[in-house]
């Protein structure tokens, strides 16, 4: 059993309850991620702009944007965190976090989190399992991901990126 305040080994940083999920990603990870779905969101609304004229345009980019983000969302990943091999995993079922809590996560608790004046993302930098406030409110962690690798019939190697 998962001891309930630490999530992560202090020794190698494994996921306890599922090793085989990934380690704790730590702060600029997550942060990076978060840089990285952000310039994308500014580019689409740029791209948006561009078009200003092109009602037809503009819905088809934000229809285009909507589906690619739900669809990064039934992955448990942001844009960021998929290209940063990032996962958000729900510690009540040591799984994938389902649609549900991603979209309370990234919406009403990143908003929660952003509103006093950062203060739920800046919490991460003091909690043991780097859990910001909405991480807390839809009870999730975030991991790095173990990718393996097939080297031969008999042998994978496991790589965490």
């Amino acid at each position: 059993m998962v001891n309930e305040e630490l999530y992560f080994c202090p020794d190698c940083l494994a996921y306890m309850a599922n090793p085989a999920l990934g380690s704790k990603a730590s702060f600029l990870e997550r942060w990076a991620a978060h840089i990285i779905s952000a310039m994308l969101f500014f580019s689409v609304l740029t791209f948006i702009d561009y078009f200003e004229k092109d009602l037809m345009m503009q819905i088809l980019i934000a229809g285009f944007y909507s589906l690619l983000t739900l669809i990064f969302y039934l992955q448990a990943q942001s844009p960021g965190k998929y290209i940063l091999h990032l996962r958000i995993i729900k510690v009540t079922t040591s799984k994938q976090a389902d649609m549900v809590t991603v979209l309370f996560r990234e919406w009403v608790g990143k908003l929660i989190s952003g509103l006093p004046l950062s203060l739920g993302y800046v919490w991460s930098l003091y909690d043991p399992n780097l859990q910001t406030w909405h991480d807390k409110l839809s009870k999730t962690v975030v991991v790095k991901e173990i990718i393996t690798v097939k080297l031969s019939e008999k042998e994978s190697a496991q790589i965490i990126v």
